[in-house]
């Protein structure tokens, strides 16, 4: 659903807007006007101005003015042209396209594929596209008879033309320059501006000088070169036998936009040559290093290219990092942080958030040294200053509407106010407020102002002191230590006591690839008639339609209730404004709340922009080169970053190495598809905050020639794509090299089996040196498991180490889940592994249990409540299946046939239904869900701990994991007086077997049936009952033969006999016992009795 607003293209007299929306008409009676018209007869009438009367001889007409252009002007990118108007207006012509709203001479100074559309029912928004010429001062003529005033029937058409101004904010150009400050002795010297930005989209304009030295022959020669280029030449090359040994050459770029081509910004670069062949070094890195500033609270990423001089011995590079403070105390903790000491001795150091000190400069300095000579060296520094992060002030509640007896109105600007850098200042508010459209906050019960006397970030204010019909901006300044910063929201005042509604905060930024999740509340006594979120319609906001969306809701009466929608993907317009409305009606009054949100405008293909791939045909594990220029983002989200790919399904584009700085690649590609054999390249570009775009470009990459696939060749090609840049720290070279080339040896037809296993292993080797030779992030993670999974697993030579490889490698996936391509590869990659052999390596079934766990996490991260769940299978191994779900009905493990069922129960289902809050104060529904079923036991049990011979039916056991679905952190399911079950489908069970139920207890290693039940089977369908989760599997248990139960009947009855007898014979004892005991005593007082006569 594309989120602009939607007019009807109807007949010109009966245009109107499909939304609701203000009317800017009114229907009067004649009789409101001196006229003579007949009594029946009716006006039209505009509010706006002068206004055009046609009298008939039964009624006048009132014609509304045309709308009248307030502002035509590029906006803050200059990637986009917005118009807008006094009034709203709507348009009448078929389509919403730039060539049925302007004449051809403007169409065509908008470039190919131009778009243009009503942003909101005041502007129209052109995205201009690819070959735009227009420029500031140039007109934009509009086509007649196609804008009006929104719903006026008799209203006249915008025509003429107006100019196009320049952005509200001045576009600046930022020079950079990227090259080595060191030149080796047989070296050249190259220095590229491409990495240069603020260009609106178009080509920068670039002058290159050279400062000093400013005599010489050699000098005359460099500024031949230098005058020599063209205003869109972004990079120089210069020999380096023009360049003298131990002189510093001081470059300057100067740059401007196509804004104002007269005005340039400039830097410079200073390179000397040396008398070794020492490696040229540049640095790129994840914050805009020509300013060298950043937050405390962003991580740093800092990489040294390596490029070994051509004359050098040997390839192998060693590279080392050191860093100065003008704090030693910031130095040292720095140097303390387990990025530094981890990544220290990589090209890529890496810094995690918090480390830095706030207004310390540190100096961070890389040094590369040639293995076979270490004085053979060359370092490169660069100066970083670490800002205190700026607070996120924000006053929970959002605007809403409140009621004179609503009570006390809490205002907490404490609770969601953000401190990104944790430090331990105390944070202290200042109120004020005032009256929208102008007035004093004067109360309704003493002339003092509002908020006079509140203090403290959580305060409170009485909503009999406002007056009805008002609407409030209250205010808070926020400080905390040096830092401060400002938030507002508005109350609106109405009489009464409406539902108390309220959102957590006023105004969102959000990216334009990120998902919204909308979130309120509400507190009513009695279930309210009406539960819903809407899109305002409002002057300088975009629309979308909502209608289609069903919030999920939980209603507690007197209590907080929960209302939550998330939208789908790429529903929201990038660069766009909306405000969206929470609505509670309790059947006599309504209540409500809103918040702004304002989608970032992310990268943006400029109309130069795009990718473009050189040369468009060539034959596999050849070099192309890809180039993507012109792109554009928020002033605020530079430095753009670049990663280049195959595409491999619908906007999943398979990086070959790292996001970099550099908006080129030179790439070994691998072979085409298909008769064509087209081959999609593509490059995903990333700005500060992670917003991404796409872009695309086929080429035809035809079989390699059989000379190139012999063993020899491809052994050489390995050398110098893949073992040399390893050599010298370039893992992101290697990658890419050797992911072309394992896919195109796999595929080809033209292979050897011996040679796909030889390959196979070298690919598989490099991705185990990778990993254990180098601390993996995110960006790493992704291209190394698509190496992997292009191994064939069954050759490996050692499948313990690389399934620990893979673990490994999931671990760092982290909150980025695999595309559905790659998760398929890797699940069919894991069942090959899983072959016969691990059944006797308890070893490898942990790691590939963990692997697969890790797994199950990741393809999950993305989703919400409502949202299909995903799922990877394989007959082999079994399947993976999660989701995000509200436990209302019995689930199944799998879509395979007679997969394991899971039925929460009733005790569940009543509390994960519905909303609630979850972790981190967050609302969030149901709980995320995460079931592996295994067709082979991969559980590693200690089998000296069983206490009875239950085995375990391996080919059903299924693992059921509910987690908290905003943290993922485990929910603790145990106890449970309404057990949960589990439904298994069992054709047969085994002669002299019975069914029964067991567990696997994590902590003992072992499997057990304690507080189980099992049920049936009846019908091939096997119930176990439990008050737990974990993983759970039926079991065969030991029954009793027929032989044996007769044999043991008999040794029962004669044991039963035996045991009579026996009692008979000890009950005669005793009696014999006791009469013998009283004959003892009659002889034992006789004598006594003798003695006393």
């Amino acid at each position: 659903m594309k989120s602009t607003l939607r007019f009807s293209a109807g007949p010109k007299s009966h245009s109107s807007l499909i939304c609701k929306s203000v009317t800017n008409a009114y229907l009067l009676s004649a009789s409101s006007f001196t006229s003579t018209t007949s009594p029946d007869s009716t006006s039209v009438i505009s509010p706006t101005a002068t206004a055009t009367v046609v009298a008939s001889s039964t009624a006048r007409i009132v014609y509304a003015p045309p709308p009248q252009v307030t502002s035509v002007k590029f906006s803050k990118t200059a990637t986009k042209i917005l118009i807008q108007f006094n009034v709203e207006v709507q348009f009448v012509s078929a389509e919403e396209t730039c060539d049925e709203f302007f004449n051809n001479a403007t169409v065509t100074t908008l470039g190919g594929y131009a778009e243009c559309s009503l942003g909101h029912t005041k502007e129209v928004e052109i995205i201009l596209g690819e070959g735009a010429t227009i420029n500031v001062g140039d007109p934009i003529e509009f086509k007649a008879d196609v804008f009006k005033a929104h719903n006026e029937e008799n209203g006249r058409f915008l025509n003429g033309s107006s100019s196009v101004d320049s952005p509200d904010v001045h576009l600046k150009p930022v020079p950079i320059i990227k090259g080595p400050n060191v030149l080796s002795s047989c070296g050249n010297l190259s220095l590229s501006g491409s990495q240069s930005f603020g260009s609106g989209g178009r080509p920068l304009i670039f002058k290159w000088s050279l400062i000093s030295p400013n005599a010489g022959s050699n000098v005359t020669a460099i500024t031949d070169i230098l005058s020599n280029l063209s205003s869109n030449s972004d990079r120089v090359e210069i020999p380096g036998s023009l360049v003298e040994s131990n002189e510093t050459y001081l470059f300057k770029l100067e740059v401007a936009n196509f804004l104002n081509t007269s005005e340039f910004e400039e830097t410079t670069h200073s390179v000397i040559k040396v008398s070794d062949p020492v490696p040229a070094l540049t640095l790129s890195s994840s914050i805009d290093l020509s300013e060298g500033k950043m937050f405390v609270s962003e991580e740093f990423h800092i990489r040294a290219t390596v490029i070994v001089a051509p004359c050098a011995s040997d390839a192998r590079v060693q590279t080392s990092w050191a860093v100065t403070c003008s704090d030693p105390s910031a130095k040292d903790k720095v140097e303390s942080s387990d990025g530094f000491r981890a990544t220290k001795n990589q090209n890529t150091l890496k810094i995690s958030k918090g480390v830095f000190t706030s207004d310390v400069n540190c100096t961070f300095t890389v040094t590369a040294s040639m293995k076979y000579d270490p004085s053979v060296k060359t370092s490169i520094s660069q100066d970083i200053k670490a800002l205190p992060s700026p607070l996120e002030a924000a006053i929970l509640g959002g605007d809403r509407l409140i009621g004179r007896n609503s009570g006390a109105i809490k205002l907490d600007a404490k609770t969601l106010t953000i401190d990104p850098d944790g430090t331990n200042h105390e944070l202290s508010c200042s109120w004020s407020c005032a009256v929208l459209g102008g007035g004093l906050c004067n109360p309704t019960v003493d002339n003092d102002f509002i908020l006079s006397t509140a203090n403290g970030c959580i305060t409170e204010v009485q909503s009999n002191h406002f007056f009805a019909g008002k609407t409030y901006v209250i205010s808070v300044d926020v400080t905390k230590g040096s830092r401060s910063a400002a938030a507002s929201i508005e109350l609106t005042v109405v009489e009464g006591e409406p539902p108390a509604v309220w959102v957590d905060v006023a105004n969102i930024k959000m990216n334009p690839n990120d998902r919204l999740t909308l979130q309120g509340y509400y507190k009513t006594n009695t279930e309210p008639t009406k539960v819903e979120w809407s899109c305002s319609e409002e002057q300088g906001f975009s629309f979308v339609e909502l209608s289609g969306y069903n919030p999920v809701t939980s209603f507690k009466p007197g209590n907080n209730s929960f209302v939550l929608l998330t939208l789908p993907l790429n529903l929201l317009k990038p660069d766009s404004k909306y405000r969206f409305k929470l609505t509670i009606n309790e059947g006599n009054e309504e209540g409500e709340a809103s918040l702004a949100v304002h989608v970032r405008a992310g990268p943006t293909a400029g109309p130069s922009a795009g990718l473009s791939v050189s040369p468009i045909s060539v034959q596999a594990l050849n070099v192309v080169t890809l180039s993507a220029s012109g792109w554009v983002t928020d002033q605020d989200a530079y430095p753009i970053r670049y990663s280049f790919g195959l595409l491999v399904e619908k906007d999943v584009c398979e990086a070959f190495g790292l996001p970099s700085n550099d908006l080129e690649r030179e790439q070994i590609v691998p072979q085409g598809s298909g008769s064509d054999y087209i081959l999609s390249l593509c490059v995903v570009v990333l700005d500060k905050f992670n917003s991404f775009a796409i872009r695309t470009f086929n080429i035809t990459s035809s079989p390699p020639s059989s000379d190139d696939l012999t063993p020899d060749a491809l052994e050489s090609l390995l050398q110098s794509t893949v073992d040399n840049p390893l050599q010298s720290g370039n893992v992101d070279g290697a990658l890419g090299a050797v992911m072309s080339i394992v896919d195109t040896v796999q595929t080809s037809n033209e292979t050897t089996d011996e040679v796909k296993t030889n390959i196979s292993r070298r690919t598989e080797e490099v991705v185990l040196d990778i990993v254990e030779s180098t601390v993996i992030d995110q960006d790493l993670a992704f291209p190394l498991l698509t190496v992997l999974v292009k191994t064939n697993i069954t050759a490996s030579e050692n499948s313990s180490r690389t399934a620990n490889a893979a673990l490994k490698i999931l671990q760092k996936l982290d909150d980025k889940p695999l595309s559905d391509d790659l998760a398929g590869d890797f699940y069919t990659w894991v069942a090959d592994l899983a072959d016969d052999s691990i059944d006797n390596n308890d070893g490898l079934k942990e790691t590939v249990g963990n692997a697969l766990e890790k797994f199950a996490d990741n393809i999950g991260t993305e989703l919400k409540c409502g949202d299909p769940p995903r799922e990877v299978s394989d007959d082999r191994l079994g399947s993976v299946k999660v989701q995000v779900a509200e436990l209302k009905e019995e689930i199944v493990s799998s879509s395979r046939p007679g997969a394991p069922r899971f039925d929460p129960g009733p005790q569940l289902s009543k509390e994960y239904s519905g909303t609630r809050e979850c972790g981190g104060g967050k609302l969030c529904c149901g709980v995320f869900l995460k079931m592996i079923r295994y067709e082979k036991n991969l559980i590693v049990a200690d089998e000296s701990k069983q206490t009875d011979d239950s085995q375990v039916v391996s080919s059903q056991i299924i693992g059921v994991d509910l987690r908290d679905p905003i943290t993922k952190t485990p929910l603790v399911i145990q106890s449970l007086v309404h057990p949960l079950k589990l439904f298994f489908f069992i054709p047969s069970v085994p002669k002299e077997k019975k069914l029964g139920c067991v567990y696997f207890d994590e902590d003992k290693m072992v499997w057990l049936k304690t507080g189980l039940k099992a049920v049936g089977p009846v019908s091939s369908n096997f119930t176990c009952e439990s008050t737990h989760a974990t993983y759970f599997a039926p079991s065969h248990d030991s029954v009793l033969t027929k032989e044996q139960s007769s044999t043991d009947a008999t040794g029962a009855i004669v044991g039963l006999v035996m045991g009579l007898l026996m009692g008979l014979l000890a009950v005669l004892l005793v009696i014999l016992f006791i009469l013998w005991k009283k004959h003892q005593k009659v002889t034992t007082e006789l004598p006594q009795l003798e003695h006393r006569l």
